[in-house]
């Protein structure tokens, strides 16, 4: 259950960081404006949302069976999001 909370708290930092404060701030030496952007509502959960629970997923499925239903959720979050709702 702990590491159910550990999971949701991750991915509630990662909205919060690219959709409201603009994503990870770039390093002092690069001046490029298009690094600052916010990402939209429909590339958060189309795309990184989906891409980071894949990736967390897959390699703790090894030890936990049930992790397969991140990488699952997150193929539908995707498909549901870019493909149906032509959101990305």
């Amino acid at each position: 259950m702990e590491l159910v909370l550990i999971l949701a708290i991750c991915f509630t930092l990662l909205f919060v960081v690219e959709v409201f404060l603009g994503g990870a701030v770039p390093a002092p030496e690069q001046d490029a404006p298009a690094l600052r952007r916010r990402m939209g509502m429909g590339a958060f959960f189309g795309q990184a949302l989906p891409l980071s629970a894949a990736g967390i997923g897959l390699p703790m499925s090894i030890q936990h069976p049930w992790a397969l239903w991140l990488v699952a959720g997150a193929a539908v979050l995707h498909i549901l999001v870019c493909r149906v709702l032509k959101a990305c």
